[in-house]
């Protein structure tokens, strides 16, 4: 049993995680210290010290899994801003709208112009 959880389900856990806090931290170095500081506080807390060669693994992993997670992020985002600048004219026939959001968060403001829900119309 401690095999399988060693080799098999710490490491998924691990990648689900380190998914999950990239996207919400966007720093790889920051999710692989807190993914160590957990790998070190489960070592010591239900194995002894000569496994903590695991820990440093799972570390290891966690930053590999987000910054390929992050490079993904980028570029998805910078296809997507490709992407809009070529399409989106609104009803004045100006090229002025380019939202950072996906298409199904636009939105059309008080005054008419479309915006960015995400936004909450603001221009930046």
């Amino acid at each position: 049993m401690d095999t399988l959880l060693i080799f098999f389900i710490l490491p998924l856990a691990t990648i689900i995680i380190a998914v999950i806090m990239e996207r919400l931290l966007n720093s790889p170095i920051t999710v692989a210290a807190f993914v160590f500081a957990f790998a070190i506080v489960i070592v010591f807390i239900a194995f002894d010290a000569s496994d903590l060669i695991f820990a440093i693994v799972y570390t290891i992993l966690a930053y590999i899994v987000a910054l390929i997670t992050c490079i993904i992020r980028s570029l998805c985002r910078r296809n997507n801003d490709d992407d809009d600048d070529d399409n989106d004219e609104n009803s004045n026939g100006d090229n002025n709208s380019v939202c950072n959001c996906l298409g199904a968060n636009r939105a059309i403001n008080g005054n008419g112009s479309i915006g960015c829900s995400c936004n909450r119309g603001r221009r930046f």
